[in-house]
């Protein structure tokens, strides 16, 4: 019936671009069995989304104030040369996406956190200077910009804390409060997380 009447059966609105979020020489590569040598060189000239936003900042000062999320609506992302390149036109309806990472991956977690805030960056050392000083970890950095004020909070709900404190241990089974194992899961990184903010 929707077909006969001639509606839309998907409407795009947006783009969305993926950003690549990784460690440094820790980019993800693909290969397939006995190729592995010939991907880790290709791996190695090949440049990704971030890489390529380091380079934009150091070739680009009309760059520098624009944070890495929102380098999409300003730039486009050529994947034959690897390279960002001014946007000519189109660029209000593009969001740029960075990957979700989960806090047990935590200097991947740290680094989204920081590429998220911080703007003109042209290199992972220059993302780990905080007022001249070079933070260790990207956790650090995090630390000396003040982004961990109240981390725990945000990182679990109120509904999430109650849950763990107010629930007998013999409850944690009872499905109403969602799967047993979930609590089991998080406990831990809680835990873990108390004593870093």
């Amino acid at each position: 019936m929707w077909r006969l009447n001639e509606f839309n059966l998907s409407h795009k609105s947006h783009t969305v671009v993926r950003l690549a979020v990784h460690l440094p020489q820790q980019q993800p590569i693909v290969y397939q069995d006995g190729q592995e040598a010939q991907a880790i060189e290709r791996a190695a000239l090949r440049k990704t989304t971030l890489t390529s936003w380091f380079e934009l900042n150091k070739n680009d000062p009309s760059a520098h104030n624009i944070s890495y999320s929102d380098i999409p609506q300003y730039y486009v992302f050529d994947k034959s040369t690897t390279n960002w390149k001014k946007r000519q036109r189109g660029g209000q309806n593009v969001i740029g996406r960075l990957p979700v990472v989960s806090i047990l991956d935590s200097e991947r977690y740290y680094l989204r956190m920081l590429l998220l805030r911080k703007s003109g960056a042209i290199s992972v050392d220059d993302i780990l200077t905080v007022n001249g000083l070079r933070c260790i970890t990207f956790q650090q950095a995090c630390q000396e910009y003040g982004l961990l004020r109240g981390h725990l909070r945000s990182m679990f709900p109120f509904s999430a804390r109650k849950m763990w404190w107010d629930i007998p241990m013999s409850d944690c089974g009872n499905r109403t409060y969602g799967q047993s194992d979930t609590l089991h899961q998080r406990f831990p990184t809680f835990l873990v997380l108390r004593t870093t903010c």
